[in-house]
């Protein structure tokens, strides 16, 4: 499924920043992670609102996630703990659109689409 690679591929992406990245840039990053996870799933059942809030969390975020792909680019890593909580808000998140089918989506893959990760460069 399209959508699950995306959000592997967005994992692998989440060690973008390395550990000597200031704590607050990471932890900006996953204020940002857990915001899209929750709208994810309170939206489970409504892939149209699903993909709807995704995009207004990324728009309202996008300094977040353009420091996500600068360190991605530079080839920083996350700190462990932030890498260990991004992949379980990953899961989550992943297991909330597949639960009713909305990683098929085509809204909803658009929206992860924009998110940052090694594949998108």
């Amino acid at each position: 499924m399209k959508l699950l690679a995306l959000c592997a591929a967005l994992l692998v992406a989440a060690p973008a920043f390395a550990d000597d990245v200031a704590k607050a840039d990471a932890d900006k990053f996953i204020a940002f992670f857990d915001k899209l996870a929750d709208g994810v799933v309170a939206n489970k059942g409504n892939c149209s609102k699903m993909a709807t809030d995704m995009n207004a969390t990324i728009d309202a975020n996008k300094a977040v996630l353009d420091g996500a792909a600068n360190a991605m680019k530079s080839g920083k890593k996350m700190p462990d703990d932030a890498l260990k909580h991004v992949m379980a808000t990953s899961k989550r998140m992943t297991d909330a659109m597949v639960e009713k089918n909305c990683g098929s989506d085509k809204a909803v893959q658009a929206a992860v689409q924009r998110l940052p990760s090694k594949q998108h460069h």
